[in-house]
């Protein structure tokens, strides 16, 4: 069906823009309501969140909202900001994982990039 399984729920970001960019993250995750397929997956994710993430947006279910509303299986609304100084750690940490099955790079600076 042209699918693609990529969710990007962990994020390096650099030290100069860190703050910022989680502030404005956490903007954004607050605005948003993203259902789960079952008890079992959203146990899953707030399980997750619980072993020491610091937490700045959602956490908890919504009363408001019954059930589960999904049809398929998804992998959660979670994202994972990552401080990082220099780049050839970013690349070290990103490649030692044995989850992750893409990754994206976003920078102004095409030398950078590059």
């Amino acid at each position: 069906m042209g699918q693609c399984c990529c969710a990007g729920s962990r994020t390096f970001v650099e030290d100069k823009i860190y703050d910022e960019f989680v502030e404005r993250s956490a903007e954004r995750a607050k605005k948003r309501t993203d259902p789960q397929i079952n008890q079992e997956q959203m146990d899953k994710i707030l399980g997750m969140i619980q072993q020491g993430a610091n937490l700045v947006a959602g956490g908890s279910r919504l009363e408001c909202l019954p059930g589960y509303f999904a049809r398929e299986k998804i992998f959660g609304p979670v994202q994972q900001l990552i401080r990082f100084k220099k780049l050839d750690g970013v690349i070290e940490r990103a490649n030692n994982s044995e989850y992750d099955l893409a990754a994206a790079l976003f920078t102004k600076d095409l030398d950078y990039a590059n």
